[in-house]
């Protein structure tokens, strides 16, 4: 009598837990979805930045590869590769100490100087842009997401 009472126990069990498989399996694939689409983001977020650097600091060697547009947009571009639709923006500021004097070409920065403190400082300035697609719609947050990165170095 002992046994009959676990065998029917035991399919009870089995039953219960298959209706809860049911239940929760939904459940656990938005969650993948969910973590899939936040790693993505990240991941096209990180190369976004990483573009932004490699074109600033290619940039940043003088003022001559300062001014070279395309050869930066060529050089951020070719870093992030792995991402579609990526916009870069590359320019040159100069600033004294306590003020910018705004966006300039690099040859106009050189013929500028401070009041008393000598020639500006001379930046090489990237901003690398792309819109993410998530693979769901969430909500809460937009559909697509922009992802925007701005570095700057001081040109040697």
């Amino acid at each position: 009598m002992n046994s009959r009472t676990n065998r029917r126990n035991v399919k009870q069990h089995a039953g219960i837990m298959t209706v809860e498989l049911a239940v929760i399996t939904p459940l656990l694939m938005l969650m993948m979805v969910g973590a899939a689409d936040f790693s993505r983001v990240f991941y096209n977020a990180v190369e976004v930045a990483n573009a932004s650097s490699t074109g600033a600091l290619f940039g940043s060697g003088s003022t001559l590869k300062a001014a070279t547009y395309d050869v930066i947009t060529a050089i951020a571009e070719d870093d992030a590769a792995d991402l579609e639709g990526v916009t870069v923006t590359p320019s040159v500021f100069c600033d004294c100490p306590g003020n910018t004097l705004g966006l300039a070409g690099a040859v106009s920065c050189v013929d500028a100087t401070c009041d008393g403190y000598g020639f500006p400082r001379v930046y090489s300035r990237v901003e690398v842009g792309q819109t993410f697609e998530p693979y769901i719609n969430w909500p809460g947050i937009p559909s697509p997401v922009p992802v925007a990165r701005e570095s700057y170095v001081r040109v040697q």
